[in-house]
Order: C-alpha cells, then structure tokens, then sequence
C-alpha cells in the first residue's frame, strides 16, 4: 500500500462525491533531525494509516515539486530570471539537505516500510501553478532550464560556461534556435546534480526499498530534467504510463531494463489498459479516489 505522506496542493474529487482541498506539506510529525528547511504539518493522519495498515506500507513522498509550504528554499529561476515557485532548486545545498532529511526521517519511523519518492528531479514547465495563462507558447525546455545562484555555482565549480548556456538557453526560449536535440555541458552537470541527489537519498533511506518515480512523458529525452538513465537504473524506479502507455512502456525498458509500470485508475484509458510485458510489476496511482468496481488490473500475471 502506497500512501501520501508528502504531498503537494490538490482538489481532490472523492468517490463519495464530495470535493476535498488538500494542503501541501506533511501529514506526519516531523522529527528533530533537520538541518534548517522542513515540511509543515498539515495532518498526521498518515501515521495512523502506516501503524494499521494489514500490508507493507510505503510512503508517497513528493520533494521538490512544492507549492511555497516549504518557507525560505531556494526556487528554480529561468534564463530570464523569473522564478518558479512551484520546483525547489535540486542545486541548493539547503534544499539537498530537505530531500534527505526528509528521506531519513520517513525510513526511520517503524511504520514505514518503503518510499516511494516523486519529483526527484528538475521541475518543467507547465507543471506549476492552478490555471495558469499561456499568451504564447514557450519553448518548455529551454524556459525550464534553470540558472539560479546555486545551478550556475555548480557549472563554475566543473569549469562548465554557465554563461554561453544562459545565452543559448535564452534564443531558444525565444525560438531563435531551434529545439536542443542533445545534451549540452551545461545539461550534464544538470544530470550529475540529480543523480547525486538521487544517491544521497537512497543512502538516506537505511536499506528500506527506495522507489524513484519519474514521469513516462520524460522518456524521449530524460537529460532535460537532469536525469542520467545509468544513474537511475540502479533503483527500483516506478514509471508513470498515463497515455500512450505502450510506447511509454518500450521506451522504459530501452532506457531503464525491466521496471514498475505506475498506472492512473482516474485515467479514462485505464478500463481498457493491456498488460505491460516489460514490467516488472505495478504501482496503482489514485487507488482512492475511485470506486471498488474501478479498480481491476490487467490480468498478466504481473505482481
């Protein structure tokens, strides 16, 4: 059982027809270990479900996309200085230190018997705030290349031109360049900031099973949020097959070997989904919030 300790704001419809707001933050007390940012407490109702659950229980924690709860950390910026508040900087040293902290507590608690861990990577656009207004359409990468303090230290301190990826950054969010079709220096310091990170927690985590989550619409080119395939193909890493989930599920396998096809019962597409012959077994997403009679999984033989 997969269950949201961490999670960011939501609206969310129940099966009993009602509309619930969810605040972000923790719905778990914090313990003393942190080094300066923490979650807030929102509920506790997760330590409960953990201490009562008949099965192994895992905690659905969501780290760096994050909706202002966590006061004072350090946001991504674009090429063009504008913040986004809704993805923590992954190259802060502060916010690093929340990831794992944030890990280490969780894996600490008896209650939890694994994590599964969301948005462990750079953030993109338009994963941000509710209705958000697009009078153009911007060049997603390019615009969610971040250039905070933090990122731009980092390329300096590995002799990378952080100043030449601003510039290129800036034309192709400009369309004045096309798309990048490859990896840049700039975009593989990017990389080694997350798979860093990536190690720091799974060290964090004492041995309980350590599960990275990463988007499906990621696969075509993961360098974009900073995710290097070797590094992640270390972990039991859960990936997210809402839409077109075949080509997803091929496109998985190639980068990552076998893995945990993550499946949306909200999704429309989910009461006819096919077996995915490259998993390894499923995650269930949204389990919750939909009807017993929903709920019915593809009959592969698959745990």
């Amino acid at each position: 059982m997969s269950c949201a300790v961490l999670y960011h704001a939501a609206e969310v419809l129940a099966p009993d027809g009602r509309l619930r707001i969810m605040a972000p933050g923790a719905r778990f007390r914090p313990g003393p270990a942190y080094r300066g940012l923490r979650p807030p407490v929102v509920s506790t109702d997760a330590e409960e479900a953990g201490a009562h659950c008949p099965a192994a229980f895992h905690a659905w924690t969501v780290l760096l996309h994050e909706d202002g709860a966590v006061s004072g950390a350090r946001r991504q910026e674009t090429c063009f200085g504008d913040p986004m508040p809704h993805c923590m900087c992954p190259s802060d040293p502060a916010v690093r230190a929340y990831c794992e902290d944030v890990v280490a507590d969780l894996a600490s608690r008896p209650w939890v018997d694994g994590l599964d861990v969301e948005s462990l990577y750079f953030g993109q656009w338009p994963h941000e705030w509710h209705h958000v207004k697009y009078g153009v359409a911007p060049e997603r990468v390019a615009l969610s290349t971040c250039f905070c303090t933090a990122c731009c230290d980092r390329a300096q301190a590995l002799g990378v031109d952080w100043r030449a990826a601003h510039m290129d950054a800036r034309k192709r969010a400009l369309c004045q360049l096309p798309p990048a079709k490859a990896p840049s220096a700039y975009d593989r310091v990017r990389c080694h900031t997350i798979s860093s990170l990536l190690a720091a927690c799974s060290r964090a985590a004492r041995g309980k099973p350590f599960r990275p989550i990463l988007a499906g619409g990621l696969l075509s080119a993961p360098w974009q949020v900073g995710v290097d395939p070797e590094a992640w193909r270390q972990h039991d890493v859960i990936v997210t097959l809402y839409g077109d989930a075949a080509r997803k599920a091929e496109q998985a396998h190639a980068l990552l070997g076998p893995f945990v096809a993550g499946l949306n019962v909200c999704d429309p597409y989910y009461a006819e989904f096919a077996p995915v012959p490259q998993a390894r077994e499923y995650a269930i997403y949204h389990a919750g919030l939909v009807p017993p009679e929903r709920l019915r999984l593809p009959a592969a033989g698959q745990p």
